[in-house]
Formats: structure tokens, C-alpha cells, sequence
């Protein structure tokens, strides 16, 4: 009986152990880049006419700046991490650019740890501290709190102005 617990026990822990390495793993591995099929009713932007419609849009006053700063997340839940440091890396460029992991500075670990972030991903309130960990200024908006129509002219208003550089 004394063997048949312990092979009981061994085959548990061995299964935890590869269930613990497959999370693991997951967790941290870098999502694979894949170009899926668009709609048909979107533009690529490195077709000729999604260039051509860049060329002419009036919401591209960032574009460039966050284009040149375009990273892809290192870790599966790290979409907002991402895209902060591309809009960081942009107002900031003369700094050393900070990368996917030095963003965790000991003040941003107090909020959210990378560990946390890995593992549960972050809300926008979160991601809002985060950025005000590293001093800059930043609105929410919830999509459940607006209307598409606002939504769009919020946006269509931010993607017309150039940014804001308060830390040059």
C-alpha cells in the first residue's frame, strides 16, 4: 500500500512539474509574429494604397516618431509594456531608450512587478500608475464609458497634434 502511495505521489508531482514548466513556458515565451489575413474591408499599411493613404491622412502627427520605437512583446502579456515604450522611446529620444524589462524600474515594481505583469497581465488603471511611475502624464479613457462617435474624435484629436515633450 506504502508503494502505491508513493508511486501515486511521484506521478503527481511529476505531472505538477510538467504542468508548472508548460505555464512557465508560456509565460515567458515571446509571441510568435504572425501576419494574419485582413478583412477585406482594411488596408495593409505596407500595401502601396495603405501607404498612399498614409501619405495623405491628417492623423499621422506621431506616426513617425512611434514607428521608429516599434517594438514587439517579449512576453505574451506584455502588450501595454510594449506599447508604453514605444511611446516613451519617442517622447524621450535623446535618453537611453529604455527596453521591455528596465521599464520595471523599483518604482514600477512597487505598482506592478514584471513577475505580475508575466503572469496576470495589467488593467489600464494599472498601466496609468505604471506610466506615472516613470513620470509622465497620462488620461484613461473605457470604452464602456464612451460612445464610438466620441471614442473617434478622441483619437482623430490626439492623432493630430504633435506630442507633448514636458521632460526634454
Amino acid at each position: 500500500m506504502k508503494r502505491q502511495l508513493r508511486i501515486v505521489g511521484l506521478s503527481v508531482l511529476g505531472l505538477l512539474g510538467i504542468a508548472g514548466g508548460s505555464l512557465f513556458y508560456f509565460a515567458f515565451q515571446k509571441p510568435p509574429v504572425r501576419s494574419r489575413p485582413l478583412p477585406l474591408n482594411l488596408v495593409a499599411i505596407d500595401s502601396t494604397r495603405g501607404q498612399e493613404l498614409l501619405a495623405t491622412s491628417d492623423y499621422t502627427a506621431d506616426y513617425g516618431q512611434l514607428n521608429a520605437h516599434f517594438v514587439p512583446q517579449a512576453r505574451r502579456a506584455f502588450c501595454g509594456v510594449a506599447s508604453s515604450l514605444m511611446m516613451i522611446n519617442a517622447l524621450q529620444s535623446a535618453q537611453m531608450p529604455l527596453n521591455q524589462f528596465n521599464f520595471f524600474t523599483d518604482s514600477v515594481q512597487k505598482i506592478r512587478s514584471s513577475w505580475a505583469v508575466t503572469f496576470a497581465g495589467m488593467n489600464l488603471a494599472q498601466l496609468d500608475a505604471l506610466l506615472e511611475a516613470h513620470q509622465l502624464e497620462s488620461t484613461v479613457f473605457y470604452a464602456s464609458e464612451t460612445s464610438l462617435a466620441e471614442f473617434r474624435a478622441l483619437v482623430q484629436k490626439n492623432l493630430q497634434s504633435s506630442p507633448r515633450r514636458d521632460r526634454d
